[in-house]
């Protein structure tokens, strides 16, 4: 049995009365208000669903396309804010990720930058893994930004893991720009809510009520569409 519409309604106000750790009070009041303005539209279909099941003049399969005619004309442009608000959240997102795991050497030169490099990389490549996070966290630790740039752009590639790269840079972001890093996560705690909700919705729109692809590419982004032709043909989208 695939969800139905109530269970989606009753999963939002399960999130409304949800603590979520860490949440400033506004962004639990924006949530709440993405939560709030999905539920009127869903609601609004539930409504249109269950007179169409009450209607006996229509068949099952007349039923169905009722309620298909009506979540493809109402319901699902209703719900297109989600991808845009959605979009809006992955741009901050991303300005945030760009300014706290993006290191540059402050060198503007490319030769003087590269002759540092040069210096710098024979000394560095002698460490086993271990010394060379604890390097890294050092110049992470310093402010040194040579160091750091000069770690990540090794011929060889990054000379720390992605992973350390990431833990590493994200405790220098919490000392230097405590409220960025407050604000960015704050930011992912919207649109994690948002995507879910996004997938939540789509799902049931796509499995139950066989609203077509297309419609859900033009109001739900190529993401869920792209999702839905791989499970369909399970066939890879191209990027």
């Amino acid at each position: 049995m695939g969800t139905s519409v109530t269970t989606i309604i009753n999963g939002l106000n399960g999130e409304l009365a949800r603590p979520v750790k860490a949440t400033h009070t506004e962004t639990l009041e924006e949530k709440n208000k993405f939560a709030h303005r999905a539920l009127t539209v869903l609601e609004r279909y539930a409504s249109e669903e269950n007179k169409h099941a009450a209607n006996e003049s229509l068949s099952h399969q007349g039923k169905a396309q009722a309620n298909k005619t009506f979540a493809t004309n109402q319901t699902v442009p209703a719900l297109k804010w989600l991808q845009t608000e959605i979009e809006r959240l992955q741009a901050k997102d991303h300005r945030y990720r760009t300014q706290f795991f993006t290191i540059h050497s402050g060198i503007a030169g490319a030769v003087e930058r590269m002759l540092m490099y040069t210096y710098l990389w024979p000394k560095l490549d002698p460490l086993d893994q271990s010394a060379r996070v604890t390097r890294f966290s050092q110049a992470a630790a310093h402010d040194q930004l040579v160091v750091l740039s000069a770690m990540l752009e090794h011929p060889l590639g990054p000379m720390v893991e992605a992973e350390i790269k990431e833990r590493v840079l994200t405790q220098r972001a919490k000392r230097l720009t405590p409220r960025d890093y407050d604000n960015f996560e704050q930011t992912q705690i919207l649109l994690e809510f948002l995507v879910m909700v996004r997938e939540w919705i789509a799902q049931w729109l796509f499995n139950e009520i066989r609203v077509e692809i297309p419609v859900l590419r033009t109001n739900f982004g190529d993401d869920i569409a792209d999702m839905f032709e791989h499970q369909t043909t399970g066939i890879p989208v191209e990027a």
